[in-house]
């Protein structure tokens, strides 16, 4: 009896076991079956993942300050930087200059000859300067100035001149290289004599020559003649017992820098 029991019992654990087995593949094909259906075939189930919150991170403030320095740094490079890219620049446009003006610079403008047209001075052979002298209005205290003749060392003394002593002369030449104007000026022992200043282009006095004078006592007279750049300066001795005076003639240059060069003296008896 006993071993029919056990037969019996091993029996209907065997069936409960199959049965157990059949219905889990049966419940594992329809969850096959399901999930190909939801997700399709060939394709994987998408996977969520939980994005953690991330929290800022505090620096520590030794590497910002590390930081700041590194950016004060590249400033400071940036900012040194610039002139030398001005001095580049600098070096560039020297570069593009064409060869002609490195080689040969602009050189500045030449002064070019004076010319003057056939003129006498004011003073003649035959004139009486004192007549001239009279006739001719006194300088003005602007014509005193703009003349500049206590810049010329000669002149110098007559600083304190008065006005009424000088007179208008003339004016002879006036151009680029600059102008030829001359000035009476009646002394105190009655001599009357003509001086012609040069002035450059800027108004500055060059030169001063006496192109003229006539002294009473002893009637010599000095005049001019100016055609060109020449200038003829003649003076005429006392006449002699025999009725025969000498005559000396001097000539100048007159140069594009407006100074009066000496040359030939010769005289002759007329």
């Amino acid at each position: 009896m006993k071993q029919k029991r056990e037969k019996g019992l091993t029996v209907m654990i065997i069936l409960l076991l199959t049965s157990f087995l059949i219905v889990l593949g049966i419940a594992t094909c329809r969850i096959r079956a399901s999930k190909d259906t939801v997700y399709g075939k060939g394709e994987a189930p998408v996977k969520t993942e939980k994005v953690k919150n991330v929290r800022p991170q505090k620096k520590d403030p030794e590497e910002i300050a590390v930081v700041e320095k590194k950016d004060i740094l590249v400033d400071s490079q940036s900012v040194a930087a610039e002139p030398e890219d001005s001095e580049k620049s600098e070096e560039s446009k020297e570069e593009s200059k064409p060869d002609s003006e490195i080689l040969f610079p602009a050189e500045k403008k030449e002064l070019t000859s004076v010319y003057i047209p056939l003129t006498k001075s004011v003073f003649g052979r035959t004139d009486t300067p004192e007549n001239v002298f009279l006739a001719k209005s006194p300088l003005t205290q602007a014509q005193w100035e703009n003349m500049k003749i206590t810049d010329i060392k000669i002149l110098a003394y007559m600083k304190n001149t008065s006005l009424e002593n000088l007179r208008e002369g003339k004016l002879y030449y006036q151009g680029e290289n600059g102008r030829l104007e001359s000035f009476l000026y009646i002394d105190s022992k009655r001599k009357i004599s003509e001086y012609l200043i040069s002035y450059d282009s800027k108004g500055n006095a060059v030169d001063c020559l006496e192109v003229g004078c006539w002294i009473p006592e002893t009637n010599e007279i000095k005049f001019a003649n100016l055609s060109n750049n020449k200038l003829s300066v003649f003076e005429l001795a006392p006449v002699q017992a025999n009725g025969k005076r000498e005559e000396i003639v001097t000539e100048y240059a007159i140069t594009p820098a407006m100074q009066f060069v000496r040359g030939k003296i010769f005289s002759k008896i007329s």
